[in-house]
């Protein structure tokens, strides 16, 4: 059986709802750690652990004000909000990371695209030799082309992993980006080496999955099932009613 989770803010009482409606873990974004003071961060980190005991997995990792690509990339200072980044997140017992981040990837018009490629390569070759020190590993995930105009695709991103070639950055598959992409679920069977977490909303309006919604749920988890993944899916999606939609996302897992 895979583990639930469900994304949140770094706001500790929604992530003790997050616990209270039965999910096995919270899923706070990097970014969102890193908006905190040291202070609060220590303050954060404690309840949370209270909470959880130790975390699984984050979203967001890099913000878009540290671009990974184009004419303001800085090995530097990617290299320095990394170690504190996964920093605060081996103190939170995170295993996974991921590496969408959208706006710090996508590659400027008239910016070289061969160049800025090779830029977010070397960043995720960074990123997985900093988390491989702190037991994390990297995993990345493919955006949908409104969004970034870099690994629009599971199959560029897998192929993307495969070029990086280092053991902490692997695969995220995103049920949303997938069908938005135009790709069919039995991409997961080609790619199940390389996976290591996944991301899961209502495939149309990116809502909190539901039990009414038009679509099969129980083929896409029952496909999970046949091929052996046991890691987390973590619903992340737009959220209105922060209260009712995290106990009602958790009943599609069944």
């Amino acid at each position: 059986m895979v583990k639930r989770g469900f994304c949140c803010p770094a706001d500790i009482e929604k992530v003790r709802k997050v616990k209270e409606a039965g999910y096995d873990y919270a899923e706070v974004a990097v970014v969102f750690l890193m908006d905190l003071s040291d202070e609060d961060f220590e303050v954060f980190a404690k309840e949370f652990k209270e909470i959880w005991g130790s975390a699984y997995s984050h979203a967001g990792l890099f913000p878009g004000t540290v671009p990974v690509a184009g004419p303001e990339f800085d090995k530097e200072k990617i290299t320095a909000y990394l170690e504190k980044a996964l920093g605060r997140v081996q103190t939170l017992g995170g295993k996974f990371v991921v590496f969408g981040s959208g706006g710090s990837r996508k590659i400027p018009e008239g910016f070289s695209r061969e160049e800025g490629m090779a830029q977010i390569e070397w960043a995720a070759r960074e990123a997985g030799r900093v988390a491989e020190t702190k037991g994390i590993t990297i995993v990345m995930e493919e955006l949908r082309k409104e969004e970034c105009n870099t690994l629009n695709s599971i199959t560029e991103t897998y192929a993307f992993v495969k070029k990086v070639n280092h053991p902490a950055v692997k695969l995220l598959a995103d049920y949303y980006h997938m069908v938005q992409a135009g790709e069919g679920m039995d991409e997961l069977v080609k790619f199940a080496d390389e996976i290591r977490h996944m991301h899961f909303a209502e495939p149309v309006n990116r809502t909190v999955p539901n039990v009414k919604d038009d679509f099969d749920y129980k083929e896409f988890f029952a496909l999970l099932d046949k091929i052996g993944y046991t890691g987390g899916v973590s619903v992340e999606a737009r959220v209105n009613d922060f209260d009712n939609e995290v106990k009602e996302g958790i009943k599609v897992y069944a």
